[in-house]
């Protein structure tokens, strides 16, 4: 599941840091199953998911619709800071080797057959977005 010893540690050292533990570690590990966390975002979506717990089943959930409009692709999390000191965003990043305006188009399918009617749940701590290019971090 991880790629080499110092990213477990760094896994295990985010989880440990936490201060609040909403759910034992083999939800979080469910989710980083479906959904890298790259080295820079260990902490922070460890920390964003022990402080937003409700996330957990609807990023599991949200897997098993994102393979079945997009096909088996690659989505890893990032959390995004808002720079004026509001409310943090954990963001579903869909990695598609597609052109932009097919990749837009499957999102937007992804909202109306599915995330649109699950918004709520989120309380505005998740949403989904594409990436058109590789070069996103693993």
């Amino acid at each position: 599941m991880y790629a080499d010893e110092a990213e477990s540690r760094a896994f295990q050292k985010a989880y440990r840091s936490t201060h609040q533990s909403h759910f034992p570690p083999p939800e979080i590990d469910r989710v980083r199953e479906s959904y890298p966390f790259s080295e820079p975002q260990t902490v922070p979506i460890v920390r964003f998911l022990s402080s937003h717990p409700y996330l957990i089943p609807l990023l599991l959930e949200a897997k098993s619709h994102i393979d079945r409009i997009f096909g088996r692709v690659r989505v890893h999390l990032e959390v995004e800071e808002d720079p004026d000191g509001g409310q943090s965003e954990l963001f579903g990043v869909i990695v598609v080797d597609t052109e932009p305006e097919e990749a837009l188009s499957l999102l937007d399918r992804l909202d109306s057959e599915w995330f649109a009617q699950e918004a709520g749940r989120t309380r505005n701590r998740l949403n989904f977005t594409v990436d058109t290019h590789d070069d996103a971090p693993v």
